[in-house]
């Protein structure tokens, strides 16, 4: 079954497209340009000194110096000055636990550029609602230790992107509910409770840089968490760990319930269903097809009823069920009606009435592919006459014609009536 909400159509798609000589009957808006690809981040990582303990021999960067990290620990001064583009140089930007600091003077220079250094982070990112440093100082707590080492680990796991290890340390322990955290604004809203002391963690979203970190290893420290999140951009970040126990506002994907004090850019959740594929682009009115696994304790369940949702994006709304066969899969397949993104997800509720969930996938909705296939294909767009094309997209760089034109971008994907030379060009 599927339901699905009003959908508009759209044509504009970003890539690299041929210029070509066009019948009267319609424009091409472009934007002249070459398309460049940015430099990967160095094998650095940059602290800010006032939110961590000790400088170059912090636990936050001795950690990160052991994996093999340039250190670089800098001043409010230096941070302040510094450009979008300075921060994408490293492959991780740390704000660290200085041991369990009140109040929020430790990150003021980090809040007064949010927009500038955030920008830079297109990579994973981990932001930790407790004090690590503090509990392996003075603790000597093991887990504490692994989770700035592992944290760090995370964000730095993407060689092409700048990730950010972030920790709130201790700065919103008492506050009350809905409290906003300014540094975090680049990154979307974000608001924190204060939780005071909390023991009982339990993890429920992993990647492989977080391998070892255990439920055990996070609790127990006489104060695991001090503030957690009662408001975030869900749909860009995933709940990493939660406070067991603590109020019953979130039931994670696993089924269990807390309050979440880590949450996680990149990570992937820990549950009894799996939606693949993780990404997909699909020109739009053509069907993409999803498929849910759902096993519990390995073994496939048969028969149970998957919820597979349209989040956000073009299409948000789009619903569909589906039962799993002998193998524990469902399928739900949907047409896109509109370029943009969407994000979808499936849930089901398990053997112990929980409702669980499975990670969230993309679906790229586009008005013509970049690698050439749907050129000439035969099928028009829904409305457009027959024998009408796209114009031409090109597939890589290296493979412009110089007398066709230079490579172009920001332009429309617009439907044309064929001239010989379009025809001529596309064939050749």
């Amino acid at each position: 079954m599927v339901e699905k909400g009003g959908f508009a159509m759209g044509t504009s798609v970003h890539g690299r497209r041929r210029r070509v000589a066009l019948a009267a009957v319609t424009a091409i808006v472009v934007a002249a340009g070459h398309v460049g690809a940015e430099a990967a981040p160095e094998n650095k990582v940059l602290i800010l000194g006032s939110t961590v303990t000790g400088g170059s021999s912090s636990l936050e960067a001795t950690q990160a110096a052991a994996m093999g990290f340039q250190v670089d620990v800098v001043d409010g001064a230096t941070w302040g000055a510094m450009t979008t583009e300075d921060f994408a140089a490293y492959r991780a930007i740390i704000l660290g636990d200085p041991t369990c600091r009140g109040g929020t003077s430790s990150v003021t220079p980090a809040e007064q550029n949010a927009e500038i250094w955030s920008e830079a982070v297109a990579g994973n990112v981990i932001i930790v609602g407790t004090d690590p440093e503090w509990h392996w100082r003075y603790g000597g707590r093991a887990g504490a230790r692994d989770l700035t080492q592992k944290g760090i680990a995370l964000a730095a796991a993407d060689e092409a992107k700048t990730g950010a290890y972030i920790t709130l340390s201790c700065y919103y322990h008492g506050v009350a509910p809905m409290t906003p955290v300014p540094l975090l604004d680049g990154f979307g809203a974000f608001t924190v409770t204060g939780v005071g002391c909390y023991n009982n963690a339990h993890i429920v979203a992993t990647h492989p840089a977080l391998d070892g970190l255990t439920d055990a290893s996070l609790s127990g420290w006489s104060c695991s968490v001090h503030e957690a999140f009662d408001s975030w951009p869900d749909l860009e970040f995933e709940v990493l760990a939660i406070a067991r126990d603590f109020g019953g506002a979130y039931e994670a994907p696993d089924g269990s319930v807390g309050t979440p004090y880590i949450l996680a850019r990149g990570v992937r959740v820990i549950s009894d269903i799996d939606l693949t594929p993780e990404e997909a682009v699909r020109r739009v009115t053509r069907e993409h097809e999803l498929a849910a696994t759902v096993a519990e304790d390995d073994v496939p369940v048969v028969g149970t009823e998957v919820t597979f949702r349209v989040l956000d994006g073009p299409n948000a709304g789009t619903i569909g069920t589906a039962s799993t066969d002998g193998d524990g899969i469902a399928t739900f397949s949907y047409v896109g009606q509109a370029v943009g993104v969407d994000t979808v997800d499936a849930t089901f509720v398990d053997s112990l009435g929980r409702n669980q969930r499975s990670n969230r996938v993309t679906v790229e909705w586009v008005a013509c592919l970049e690698d050439g296939l749907d050129q000439l294909d035969g099928t028009p767009l829904e409305g457009v006459a027959s024998g009408a094309i796209h114009d031409q997209v090109e597939p890589a760089a290296t493979s412009v014609d110089p007398s066709i034109g230079d490579l172009v971008h920001e332009v429309n994907c617009t439907i044309v009536e064929p001239t010989e030379v379009m025809l001529e060009n596309n064939l050749g």
